[in-house]
């Protein structure tokens, strides 16, 4: 990418607070791209405050399985209760919650992949609308989507089909939120964007 491109300029300009979110007990088959959204932040200058999300042994106890090194759970007691990455380190599921909701009244932008189900992720979602905060939704391309995250007007919800494409996304998202910092991101950015209106899409 050229030096003086906008998307370069634009996204290495000023660092964000960053509130990315995506599945952790609902499934970890994506973890390697939640892995390629953080670096890719991070490298932009931004600050993410949930880059545990993208950690591949963010359910393994390392106590219980200590050359542990991929993603999703070693086994039925690691998804119990709190996860038991964050128990290995003394942080019970209430302390979870509220570091949680702390990070999210902090942020600047919340930025959730929601192609793998999750309750967790559905929360931050409405709590971070309640909050005022803008929210980006990426969907791979083919996911049934609940129409209560792809029928919101104040989630802009963008779909892609290859992880380029959705680092792109991620960057069309950053210079949206830095032109417009306390601006919704909610409205479709172009055809491809998800439509609320889909009948292949489930609450």
């Amino acid at each position: 990418m050229p030096p003086n491109s906008p998307v370069e300029m634009s996204t290495e300009s000023s660092g964000r607070r960053i509130y990315f979110c995506a599945s952790i007990r609902g499934g970890r088959q994506l973890q390697p791209l939640y892995a390629k959204v953080v670096r890719h932040l991070e490298e932009r200058g931004h600050r993410v405050l949930t880059r545990h999300v993208a950690e591949p042994a963010v359910l393994v106890n390392p106590l219980k399985h200590p050359t542990a090194s991929s993603g999703g759970p070693a086994d039925a007691s690691d998804v119990s209760g709190g996860s038991e990455w964050e128990a290995a380190r003394h942080v019970t599921p209430q302390e979870t919650y509220a570091r949680d909701m702390a990070w999210l009244r902090e942020c600047d932008l919340v930025i959730a992949e929601v192609s793998v189900p999750s309750l967790g992720v559905g929360i931050e979602i409405a709590t971070a609308q309640h909050l005022g905060k803008p929210i980006a939704c990426l969907v791979r391309e083919g996911t049934s989507l609940s129409a209560m995250v792809a029928g919101n007007p104040a989630v802009r919800v963008l779909t892609y089909r290859e992880d380029a494409e959705l680092i792109r996304l991620v960057d069309h998202v950053l210079v949206n939120s830095l032109k417009h910092p306390t601006a919704s991101l909610g409205g479709p950015a172009d055809a491809r964007d998800v439509s609320g209106g889909s009948d292949t899409h489930t609450t």
